[in-house]
């Protein structure tokens, strides 16, 4: 059997080594930043216009604060980096305040890597999808081989991604990770899990949380400490955050098209798409929860009690779920 943390050394330091990669890296992070100034001006006006006309909540220091909700989309979630690289730059100007993430299937693991990187960029995200590429390339039926589970790659992705204490602080106190869990197929529910007790913990649930494969729909996975869940597996839903219908949540409906395809060009198109789809967002001074397309992507930000869905497309959105505290071992039916 592969030893998985010896393989995740061997494709990050190809990554790291490969020319290409890197210039894709930095050409995609410039692409965010160009993005962001070009629009700055339009974005400013779009904020002190919402601030003003429907009282979007500010924080002592005027950024506007919002959570983000990202659903599972499959590898169509490296749009995410888009998105999370043009947040991260407006809340560095100072005219936002991100709060916390809420992440389903491919959805989570965008959240847990955009927590991770200790600059709150998208590097970390980006690497780690080239990562998953390189291993998708230079191995054979690669999809068919997760068709029973899906790669343990993604486990030491997890691990190495929140080995520094900071990052999995991060990652604890601001993620919260989507997934089906009960005793049988027919008593699945939707829970989402946060602040856990240790990163084993947390490691799992996150894989949990991608487990597409037959494994997962017809087993599940056993979180440790969490036996009274049942077995976990994908399939769980994003919402807004309970208790929070006074506070902005901004949702990106990451669907693409390349959801069971990763390779570097997916990476490129879908990370543009996701940079386009904030910035159009953020450029509408009139109206930032409204979609411009049902099946194709998009972004809207708003109040949580707007943050629902019109039409007869797929959505990542759910009209509920079971939130836990895993640390406090209960279910809450408000955060603060």
């Amino acid at each position: 059997m592969a030893d998985w943390k010896d393989v995740l050394d061997r494709l990050l330091k190809e990554v790291q080594e490969d020319e290409a990669c890197q210039k894709l890296l930095e050409d995609l992070l410039s692409y965010a930043v160009y993005a962001v100034a070009k629009n700055e001006a339009d974005i400013r006006d779009t904020l002190r216009n919402r601030v003003k006309v429907q009282n979007w909540p500010v924080d002592e220091n005027s950024a506007v604060e919002l959570d983000i909700l990202w659903p599972g989309a499959g590898y169509d979630s490296a749009a995410c980096a888009g998105s999370f690289e043009v947040l991260a730059l407006l809340a560095n100007k100072g005219l936002l305040k991100l709060r916390d993430f809420m992440g389903a299937s491919g959805g989570a693991t965008s959240a847990l890597l955009a927590l991770a990187d200790p600059q709150e960029s998208s590097r970390t995200m980006l690497t780690f999808y080239m990562v998953y590429a390189k291993w998708v390339a230079e191995t054979p039926r690669s999809t068919l081989r997760q068709v029973w589970q899906t790669t343990p790659l993604w486990r030491e992705i997890y691990r190495r991604a929140i080995h520094e204490d900071e990052a999995f602080e991060r990652v604890n106190q601001r993620g919260y990770v989507a997934m089906a869990c009960g005793r049988t197929i027919f008593q699945w529910q939707n829970w989402v899990l946060h602040h856990f007790t240790d990163r084993e913990q947390c490691v799992q649930a996150y894989e949990a949380s991608g487990e597409a494969s037959l494994r997962g729909a017809l087993a599940g996975r056993q979180l440790p400490g969490l036996q009274g869940l049942g077995k976990c597996c994908d399939g769980g839903g994003v919402l807004p955050f309970p208790g929070r219908e006074g506070k902005l949540s901004f949702y990106h409906h990451s669907y693409y098209g390349s959801a069971t395809n990763c390779t570097m060009e997916t990476i490129d198109n879908l990370f543009r798409r996701g940079v386009d789809d904030a910035i159009r967002m953020f450029c509408d001074s009139y109206d930032t929860c409204k979609f411009r397309s049902l099946q194709y992507g998009g972004t809207i930000l708003g109040y949580s009690r707007e943050i629902f869905w019109e039409g007869n497309s797929m959505s990542g959105l759910r009209a509920s779920a079971r939130f836990f505290n895993v640390e406090k071992g209960e279910e809450e039916d408000e955060l603060p």
